[in-house]
């Protein structure tokens, strides 16, 4: 098994895994000042990240034995198995490391989308901490380049009032 690479700047986690069977999974970590709840990011999710046509498809085979694009019926439907809720200690980096790294070696489910969200609450937040939780994402490279994975997962942080560090 291929070692994870992971690199940590600003509460933001990158890491991606070299194993060709995981297709070059990436994990994104977001660090939250502000805990959210499953239903609040299906929520966003549906609106800023399910717009995307491969965000809201799955690959399957297709003719020849080439991988492709299929989109879902019900995309509202599949976000209730591709948000997860986690807990841990006090959510110090390597904590969240090893979640990623577990994330990292998972398979994908051929029935869903290849990206899904972890809402990691911490148990015991420092008082003097902003960190309240995070939201780790795990994507297959498949779905798009960084930049425009970047892109979707910056528009998640975008209130509706137009704030937040998120673009278009």
């Amino acid at each position: 098994m291929a070692e994870p690479l992971s690199v940590w700047e600003d509460g933001v986690c990158l890491a991606t895994s070299r194993d060709a069977s995981r297709c070059m999974t990436i994990v994104a970590t977001m660090a939250l000042s502000k805990a959210i709840s499953a239903p609040e990011l299906k929520k966003v999710l549906l609106r800023d990240a399910m717009c995307h046509v491969r965000m809201r498809s799955r690959v399957v085979v297709g003719k020849g034995g080439r991988h492709c694009f299929e989109e879902l019926p019900d995309p509202a439907a599949a976000l209730n198995s591709m948000v997860h809720e986690v807990s841990v200690g006090n959510g110090t980096h390597a904590e969240l490391q090893t979640l990623q790294e577990g994330m990292l070696m998972k398979e994908w489910r051929p029935e869903l989308p290849h990206w899904e969200v972890y809402i990691v609450k911490v148990a015991s937040p420092s008082a003097t901490d902003d960190f309240q939780g995070a939201a780790i994402f795990r994507l297959n490279h498949a779905l798009g380049d960084g930049h425009a994975l970047l892109q979707i997962l910056l528009s998640l942080t975008q209130d509706t009032q137009g704030g937040g560090s998120g673009g278009g």
